[in-house]
């Protein structure tokens, strides 16, 4: 769904005239996959994040292995001149290039928090807290950076906390497969035909998916709350499947890379010249390969944490016996 939002490209204006097929089935496409985001913070929340150091600095030494191999590589194919200008920016890749691992980030540090406050919060104040802060997030969406659409930390925290009230206080209807089924249909319909409103009846020349496709749309959250039940109604166990979500952000980390998201647009915005049946596949090959390629480096990133992992351990032991050695003999 990530690598599908990222392929995505329609004319800039978009009129009754110029509203052909091949834009409706694209922006319905789109909409499928708008829910993305707000679905991995969902299961975030669901199942909470139970912090450990182990499993914070696993994610940041994933986001900078991922930024650094390829740029080495980039380096050594002579595709990229070294400049410390270029190597300071991709040390604060964090900041600078990968939004989504900002605002994960600063959820991750503050999950303990969060955790404690749904576990001691009743059913009645998660349920009015929950409504203030969506009908705030509604209304303020688009307002500077608090809510920043739906890109800011403030979001996700929203996104975490339903999560762990629907863990902690299950909703029945949501439980039905044909109810989260008919809702997520229900939700991208809208959503599609409100984005194609929005692009007829404004002047707004952006190609993104503005407001009504924006991460804090109450539809995109619908949508996504929709989607996590339907699957979560499924009774599916596969080794396969959970070694392959082990390394799923990896698929985020290689093709929005700073040196080659650009790469992944221009050949995906290429594909819009062929017909929508041939571009479909074309996509569908490029999704594949990418999520292979980004889970095979991945495995070899957890290869390479552990191993730093358990050299610290070991180094830290070290330390501690030379420590207890210094007290003796001190007594």
């Amino acid at each position: 769904m990530i690598l599908n939002l990222h392929a995505f490209f329609i004319p800039a204006t978009l009129t009754w005239g110029t509203l052909s097929f091949a834009n409706i089935v694209t922006i319905f496409s789109e909409s499928l996959s708008i829910c993305a985001v707000n679905s991995f913070v969902l299961i975030s929340g669901y199942f909470s994040i139970k912090w450990k150091w182990r499993g914070f600095l696993s994610l940041i030494f994933q986001v900078y292995f991922f930024v650094f191999l390829i740029y080495i590589g980039l380096l050594l194919a002579g595709d990229l001149q070294f400049k410390w200008s270029d190597f300071f920016f991709r040390a604060n890749c964090i900041r600078y290039s990968y939004w989504f691992v900002t605002s994960y980030v600063v959820l991750y540090i503050l999950s303990p928090i969060l955790n404690v406050f749904v576990e001691n919060a009743s059913k009645k104040q998660l349920l009015y807290y929950l409504i203030a802060f969506y009908l705030i997030e509604t209304y303020l969406c688009n307002a500077g950076e608090i809510f920043a659409s739906g890109y800011s930390p403030l979001h996700f925290i929203g996104l975490y906390l339903l999560g762990r009230t629907f863990n902690k206080y299950p909703v029945k209807k949501l439980e039905s497969v044909g109810f989260s089924a008919a809702m997520y249909v229900i939700a991208t319909c809208c959503i599609a035909i409100l984005f194609i409103g929005y692009k007829i009846f404004t002047t707004n020349s952006k190609t993104a998916f503005d407001l009504p496709g924006c991460y804090s749309n109450p539809l995109v959250i619908i949508q996504s709350v929709a989607l996590f039940f339907l699957f979560k109604n499924f009774k599916i166990k596969s080794k396969v499947i959970n070694w392959c979500s082990i390394s799923i952000l990896s698929v985020y980390l290689l093709h929005m890379h700073p040196d080659v998201k650009q790469y992944y647009y221009d050949h995906t915005a290429s594909l819009y010249g062929l017909s929508v049946f041939d571009r479909f596949i074309h996509l569908a090959i490029l999704f594949a390969a990418i999520v292979v390629v980004s889970i095979l480096i991945d495995k070899l990133r957890i290869l390479c944490f552990n191993a730093c992992w358990n050299l610290g351990y070991v180094v830290k032991e070290r330390i501690k016996l030379k420590c207890c050695h210094r007290r003796e003999d001190g007594l």
